[in-house]
């Protein structure tokens, strides 16, 4: 930005925008987590959404203290491959090398063996027949094979 006309500006502009996405993003992922509480108790909405949102931010300020105060704290020294990893960093693996693998196989057989063909033909109806078959036949057998030799390659 320092190099363009009008930089303090431009510069200015991008991150107040920048916040307003990071927020509306928030808000979007928060509301999973009120919909999933208001349907398991019964509180007030906005109660839960204050509490929520506060815990939230606690178990968030986890991760920012990785970098200052905590950045010494190695939970997992003990263990091979983990002795240099703060706190931050063994959720980033766990994220990272666990649960997005593990989430990609579950999705892959969900969308390939617990929903119906005739329920995905549906939401592909605009899609031409040979390449429904060949995504069904994706989603079914080779995806989550690939998916599984990631987890097991990022383990």
């Amino acid at each position: 930005f320092g190099e363009i006309p009008g930089s303090g500006y431009v510069g200015s502009l991008f991150f107040i925008l920048l916040l307003f996405a990071a927020l509306t993003s928030a808000i979007s992922l928060l509301e999973s987590v009120i919909s999933t509480l208001e349907e398991a108790v019964q509180v007030n909405r906005k109660k839960m959404t204050i509490r929520a949102g506060v815990i939230l931010w606690i178990m968030g300020l986890i991760t920012v203290f990785s970098f200052n105060w905590w950045s010494e704290v190695k939970p997992l020294s003990m263990l091979s491959g983990f002795e240099d990893k703060n706190i931050f960093n063994l959720i980033d693996y766990f994220c990272s090398n666990l649960l997005m693998p593990v989430g990609g196989v579950l999705m892959t057989f969900i969308g390939g063996w617990s929903l119906s063909a005739n329920a995905s033909k549906e939401e592909m109806i605009n899609t031409p027949q040979p390449v429904y078959r060949l995504w069904y036949f994706l989603i079914r057998f080779i995806c989550p094979v690939i998916v599984v030799l990631i987890l097991l390659s990022s383990i």
